[in-house]
């Protein structure tokens, strides 16, 4: 290993992919990949990945996301839109155990 004398230039962080696990699963699941950034420069420096340790305002947020996800899946697919906000949907599970919609 190299060690450096001098002070990181990273200085923030950006998401760039969201994946989560709703459907099938016993609780939600959120895993997002992001990258280590100088600011400044909009350099790159390397990755991570976050699976755990969502703040409960994190996962409150992304269950509001959610919601207003299908709102706007349910507008472009039904010709009245969205007309109930609905409450936790128990989504069947294929024969096979295998999640399914």
């Amino acid at each position: 290993m190299t060690k450096s004398g001098g002070r990181s230039v990273i200085d923030a962080i950006e998401i760039g992919e969201v994946d989560a696990r709703i459907i099938g699963v016993p609780s939600l699941v959120v895993s997002v990949k992001y990258a280590l950034v100088q600011s400044s420069t909009g350099s790159r420096f390397g990755a991570g990945n976050m699976n755990v340790g969502w703040s409960a305002e994190t996962l409150r947020k992304f269950q509001e996301f959610v919601a207003a996800a299908e709102a706007d899946i349910c507008a472009n697919v039904f010709e009245d839109g969205p007309t109930t906000a609905g409450g936790e949907v128990n989504h069947l599970d294929t024969m096979d155990g295998i999640p399914g919609l």
